[in-house]
């Protein structure tokens, strides 16, 4: 759908979908956000010793779709 819209704007052709689309990205961002949320929550109850790589992984994943969000 990303690419249907890329080249309608390139073309200057109105997309009748753009509002649905950002919509749903901005429904994905805010749905990874949730899930690395979860992630986080769920491994530190269980007390899993992961090391801080998944942890940096989380934050940095989390900082994209912030930035991406605003």
């Amino acid at each position: 759908m990303m690419y249907a819209y890329y080249a309608m704007s390139l073309l200057k052709i109105p997309c009748p979908w753009k509002r649905y689309l950002t919509l749903a990205q901005l429904t994905q961002f805010s749905t990874v956000v949730l899930y690395s949320t979860v992630c986080v929550i769920m491994w530190t109850l269980k007390n899993e010793n992961l090391g801080w790589e998944p942890y940096a992984a989380v934050g940095v994943q989390v900082w994209e779709m912030f930035s991406l969000f605003a």
